[in-house]
């Protein structure tokens, strides 16, 4: 993987740690980053259901899920729009065949932990010693170039790439990609 270094920035959460406003789609909260046995890294793909460049993608995010699923990677879709209806984004999931489990960030905690600001982008962290680290944030791959400006087959698919030296132990300073999308609108 080609990286795109931040020096020696790096995230960690205290074991434990939950984020406020994160919750199912039952609305039940969910630590999305916490420790479990067998799990080495967790990948949050971040979500809204009216980005044309988030819905072109879901082909290439299922392709991530089923290629990863057995290896210790839990995928959660972190859907990032406040005002979104749950039956909304259960219809989302279907239509566009997204497989992984679905939580709403509706105060933004996840978005500002990961440091995106536009959909679909996605953060990578790895488990060490109980507690998850960002070790990737960006695209998911290459094939938009611009807004409005999209090759027919990527040639980079950095989340794959991510995903792959993070559960190969590959990854040392957090690796971040630009991605372009639809923004996240602040809160504030």
């Amino acid at each position: 993987m080609q990286a795109f270094s931040l020096g020696a920035m790096f995230v960690a959460v205290a074991l434990g740690q939950t984020f406020q406003g994160v919750t199912n789609l039952d609305g039940r909260a969910v630590d999305v980053l916490e420790s479990a046995t067998g799990v080495h890294a967790t990948v949050l793909v971040f979500l809204r259901t009216d980005c044309p460049i988030a819905n072109q993608a879901a082909p290439e995010i299922e392709r991530v899920r089923a290629a990863s699923d057995g290896r210790g990677l839990r995928m959660w879709l972190v859907y990032v729009d406040p005002a979104q209806a749950t039956a909304e984004i259960r219809h989302h999931q279907r239509e566009y065949g997204l497989l992984s489990p679905a939580v709403r960030d509706s105060s933004h905690q996840l978005v500002r932990h990961a440091g995106v600001s536009v959909t679909p982008s996605a953060a990578v962290y790895v488990h060490e010693s109980g507690e998850p680290r960002l070790v990737y944030r960006g695209r998911l791959d290459d094939r938009v170039v611009a807004l409005g400006r999209v090759r027919p087959n990527a040639t980079r698919f950095d989340l794959r790439d991510a995903i792959e030296a993070a559960l190969t132990e590959r990854t040392a300073d957090v690796v971040t990609t630009p991605a372009i999308g639809c923004e996240i609108a602040d809160l504030r």
